[in-house]
């Protein structure tokens, strides 16, 4: 037997079509281009380098310290690794800030969103 199927009324079709017209919008999205000093240093090789070694050296360095706790339980830290991690925190701070600054708003729609979201 066939089952009659009702049209959707009500709060539930209201937030499916609300969630299907975001959705749309959403993929509509088109990052204008961008211009000027801080998207050409976005953009260049030199930034791209220098990203990809401070995340090289960070895992060595998360490695080393890994190590380095586990052989010497119940020790604090040496004082110099503080300054390392937040050296390392500033660089990923000032990566975002740029970012942000770059693509605004469509950070979080545009070719990067899921890493940038994450």
């Amino acid at each position: 037997p066939e089952v009659e199927k009702t049209p959707e009324t009500g709060l539930i079709s209201k937030v499916r079509r609300t969630a299907v017209d975001f959705a749309e919008w959403w993929d509509a999205l088109v990052e204008p281009e961008r211009t000027g000093r801080a998207q050409d240093a976005l953009e260049s090789r030199w930034f791209r380098i220098m990203s990809a070694l401070v995340i090289v050296v960070n895992a060595i360095v998360v490695t080393w310290l890994t190590d380095w706790s586990l052989e010497h339980s119940g020790r604090n830290m040496p004082p110099g690794f503080e300054l390392v991690d937040l050296a390392f925190l500033l660089f990923y701070a000032m990566e975002i800030i740029l970012k942000f600054y770059v693509h605004q708003g469509y950070f979080f729609a545009n070719e990067n969103a899921a890493w940038n979201l994450f």
